[in-house]
């Protein structure tokens, strides 16, 4: 059975989400760590863990993260013998926003669990454009 795991990488939280046979996607974890050494550390534990055949980065088009993501992809790439998957993550916050709104999640709830569902977000939009 095919894991695919997804990652939407910050400066502070990442959000991270699985998908089991590429159909959909869900919400795993949010990692809360500032040092990209410990992120790099938190990322290769869960890959062990979960054992995934594909691995998928939420990548901003522009800013400081863009910069970021690529350097802690290049990392891992080294590091491990999996591809990293690039995504567009720009909208990414802001779809699952509005869906934890649509399925009447709180304030508190969303904020919990933003980063996760921006993760899902990611691997959804991943997944559907392998069937495409």
């Amino acid at each position: 059975m095919p894991i695919t795991l997804a990652f939407d990488i910050g400066l502070v939280h990442t959000g991270v989400a699985i998908s089991y046979e590429d159909k959909v996607a869900e919400g795993l974890t949010t990692i809360h760590t500032p040092s990209h050494d410990l992120l790099q550390h938190e990322i290769i534990e869960l890959i062990k863990r979960y054992q995934p055949s594909t691995i998928v980065f939420g990548i901003p088009q522009k800013g400081p993260l863009n910069e970021h993501v690529l350097l802690l992809k290049n990392k891992l790439e080294a590091v491990l013998s999996l591809p990293v998957v690039l995504v567009n993550e720009d909208l990414s916050t802001r779809f699952a926003t509005k869906a934890m709104i649509d399925a009447n999640r709180g304030p508190r709830y969303r904020r919990l669990n933003n980063h996760q569902a921006a993760a899902a977000s990611i691997l959804q939009l991943y997944l559907d454009n392998l069937i495409e």
